[in-house]
């Protein structure tokens, strides 16, 4: 109960939020890439989501992130780091607000899939978070604190998404790549919640044009959905 509470809790700051914050639009700037860019990046998609579920480890996908980025930013990566390091404190202001408003509708979420899908079982993770050992679920945590946000948002925002919008346009591209990103978890009972959250990390790619966004955003999803499960 102290779970539900929980996430009850941060629903109704939630609601707050959204009266006493303005609200921005999104600049829906379309981009064409180039064939061969849509390709490489589709095919990097493929590799991640395959890498995600033959190998069931963040980990082993870093590799093709880390290439991909040191081909791309050569010259500038020493540069986007410092500018991380200096810009900190945005980031996650710019990811947690926007977390926190979009919450009443993850728990609208979770709640319905809860009556509607509670025959269904629930992600092996939450079993193993809640029964596994010490060690196990360490593990977890960090994978969902740190590599899955990681990988899943190049993967799935700045790979997928970005290909897609290209295509498709911004609503086409953000249904398809967060039902992909929602069925990739393997889990009915969570796919609403799932394909949702997925939704959300595409507005905020879109909003702020910094992948590092929706990376904290989803590393805070994620630990406060850990939170929960360990305080129930």
């Amino acid at each position: 109960m102290t779970g539900f509470a929980l996430s009850v809790a941060i629903a109704l700051v939630g609601i707050l939020a959204l009266f006493y914050t303005k609200s921005q639009n999104i600049s829906a700037d379309l981009v064409p890439l180039r064939k061969d860019q849509a390709a490489a990046k589709y095919a990097l998609s493929l590799m991640g989501a395959v890498g995600i579920l033959t190998v069931g480890s963040q980990i082993m996908v870093l590799g093709p992130i880390l290439f991909y980025v040191s081909r791309q930013n050569k010259v500038t990566a020493q540069a986007d780091f410092s500018c991380l390091a200096r810009t900190t404190y945005s980031l996650v202001k710019q990811s947690f607000l926007p977390l926190i408003k979009f919450w009443p509708v993850i728990f609208i979420a979770s709640v319905f899939s809860h009556q509607v899908l509670s025959e269904y079982p629930r992600q092996e993770l939450v079993s193993a978070l809640k029964e596994g050992e010490l060690k196990e679920k360490s593990s977890i945590i960090l994978s969902a604190l740190v590599l899955a946000p990681i990988t899943e948002e190049f993967f799935f925002r700045k790979c997928l998404y970005a290909a897609l919008k290209s295509d498709l346009g911004i609503f086409f591209a953000g249904l398809v790549s967060s039902f992909l990103f929602s069925a990739i978890h393997q889990s009915v009972s969570a796919f609403l919640m799932l394909f949702l959250i997925g939704l959300f990390l595409c507005y905020c790619y879109e909003k702020s044009g910094n992948l590092w966004v929706p990376i904290i955003a989803h590393g805070l999803f994620n630990g406060i959905m850990i939170s929960s499960i360990l305080l129930s």
